[in-house]
């Protein structure tokens, strides 16, 4: 489990609100975080601790396409924009451990599952495609853990994720019927078809061997 070690101040305008906290790292000294919620349901969260520095975003994601309310995150690292591709390297603010830039993206990490591994499982890239130590992704690891329990203990991420279900309730109503519900529906008319002509074929052999008897 997180600890936050203080909640330092919060800031709140129109349209979004920072708050800057002190979140434990276990066996290290605590990371800063800047903590800012914008239109969107997006949380931006710069962090500075001990050889550590960056920032990453977190959003709602689902699960599957079945999922009416999203109980997943994605996860991004650097500052993005709505067409931001996650791939690219030049993104600003791309975090920096141990003098090493990371980049990359997870679309659909489940949050509440994470927090309870033993070991995080999780593998980042580093910029001009070299490997990244065990050493390096761990202690990112470490930072992960923190913010992403930071952020589940927010009392805005339900609400957050009650408003990203209504906002995008009609695409994926539409999506749902075109992708799932449509194709279902045309492969059991064709099972029903398949199964009258069976029904059909077997009252025929049926008759055919009571005239035998």
């Amino acid at each position: 489990m997180t600890t936050t070690l203080r909640t330092i101040t919060t800031a709140t305008t129109l349209d979004h609100v920072t708050v800057w906290r002190q979140l434990a790292i276990p066996g290290r000294r605590p990371i800063d975080i800047r903590e800012r919620a914008s239109a969107g349901s997006t949380v931006t969260y710069r962090f500075t601790g001990p050889r550590a520095a960056g920032a990453l975003t977190i959003t709602p994601a689902y699960a599957n396409d079945l999922e009416a309310i999203p109980t997943r995150i994605r996860l991004r690292l650097g500052i993005h924009g709505p067409t931001t591709d996650y791939r690219s390297e030049t993104r600003n603010e791309l975090p920096t451990i141990n003098t090493v830039t990371l980049h990359g993206e997870i679309p659909a990490l489940d949050p509440g599952e994470y927090l309870t591994r033993t070991r995080p499982g999780l593998h980042f890239a580093r910029t001009g495609q070299r490997e990244v130590s065990a050493r390096t992704n761990d202690y990112f690891c470490q930072i992960l853990t923190a913010i992403i329990g930071s952020y589940l203990a927010r009392p805005q991420t339900k609400h957050e994720q009650h408003a990203t279900a209504i906002r995008h309730a009609a695409a994926r109503l539409h999506n749902l019927n075109h992708r799932h519900i449509q194709p279902a529906r045309t492969t059991l008319d064709q099972m029903l078809d398949q199964l009258a002509a069976l029904d059909a074929a077997a009252t025929h052999l049926r008759h055919l061997a009571d005239e035998n008897v």
